[in-house]
């Protein structure tokens, strides 16, 4: 009749320590009881904030929503060794298909990661661990040498979400993300283009824009560029979408001439994050403008604005 490991394992201390009971009292107190991750079904979407694109794309970033993710909240990316993206953060990884995703930030209920390079397009699977670098079998190594309770790795269900080519979505600013303003700067001063005085950063106060101003946008989900790029690894230079991405903008429904698309493409030194620099329209309307942009066939959601102004 097989043995299972738990038996094995308290065979094998108890000719060690020369106390059976001594020993399996250890072993269960070192099995610290954790939460068991779960992901939200169809809790899988590219990281845009709103409209939500339920879908996500290679070296996109995405967000995973759920619950028992961690008992940590970080907010900041963290570099490894080799300047990349670390693959784990507050003692959590996610991992698609097997693979083991760079990460942005992980709280107990929400992750944000990128997207593998590699992966094929069509449905993906993702998991959760949580002490992901604890063991998940046996102890022994603990009650032998430390004689104290760590957590053992905890793993959720598989989520399934589907992978394109593109999952194009502008970011928001978070605090306005129920307005649907996109989080653009001016190109000249860096300022943010929101309401005037809506907030005062390093930058200064926002302000609407006015015709002719130029802007940079930013999103993600944009698909291909003309950089070799692995998941994780921070763009070293500018690098715009392959030519049969086709890149089109329409801003408060005015389509905008290429002469006046100046950059769509990674955005240096960062991962995943995109950016889109435009001329407003001289011919444009004041009042929120809704702006779309279409990569490789596909279109951002409707809804997001940048404000102008009149002169």
């Amino acid at each position: 009749m097989p043995t299972d490991g738990r038996t094995i394992y308290a065979r094998l201390e108890s000719r060690i320590s020369g106390s059976w009971k001594e020993v399996t009292a250890q072993y269960q107190a070192a099995q610290t009881t954790v939460g068991v991750p779960q992901i939200e079904a169809e809790g899988i979407v590219t990281a845009n904030l709103l409209p939500t694109v339920k879908a996500v794309s290679p070296l996109g970033i995405f967000s995973v929503f759920g619950h028992d993710f961690s008992d940590q909240t970080v907010l900041h990316a963290e570099l490894d060794e080799n300047g990349e993206l670390a693959r784990i953060l507050g003692g959590t990884c996610l991992e698609m298909n097997g693979e083991r995703l760079p990460l942005f930030a992980v709280t107990p209920t929400q992750i944000n990661a990128q997207a593998s390079a590699t992966q094929a397009l069509g449905p993906a699977s993702f998991t959760v661990i949580r002490d992901c670098d604890a063991p998940n079998t046996a102890v022994s190594e603990t009650i032998r040498r430390e004689l104290s309770p760590r957590p053992r790795a905890a793993t959720s269900g598989v989520e399934i979400a589907t992978v394109e080519k593109a999952t194009p979505g502008f970011f928001l600013y978070p605090p306005l993300a129920e307005d649907g303003f996109i989080a653009a700067r001016f190109n000249s001063d860096n300022a943010a283009v929101v309401p005037a005085g809506m907030f005062t950063d390093q930058f200064g106060p926002s302000r609407p824009a006015m015709a002719g101003d130029i802007i940079v946008l930013y999103g993600t989900g944009w698909g291909e560029t003309t950089a070799d790029l692995d998941s994780g690894e921070l763009a070293t230079g500018a690098a715009e979408l392959l030519t049969n991405a086709n890149p089109m903008v329409s801003f408060g429904g005015i389509f905008l001439a290429p002469e006046d698309v100046f950059y769509v493409g990674v955005t240096p030194q960062a991962a995943g994050l995109y950016q889109l620099a435009i001329r407003v329209p001289v011919n444009g309307q004041p009042g929120n403008n809704q702006v779309v942009l279409t990569v490789y066939g596909k279109s951002t959601p409707l809804g997001p604005v940048v404000p102008v102004a009149l002169p």
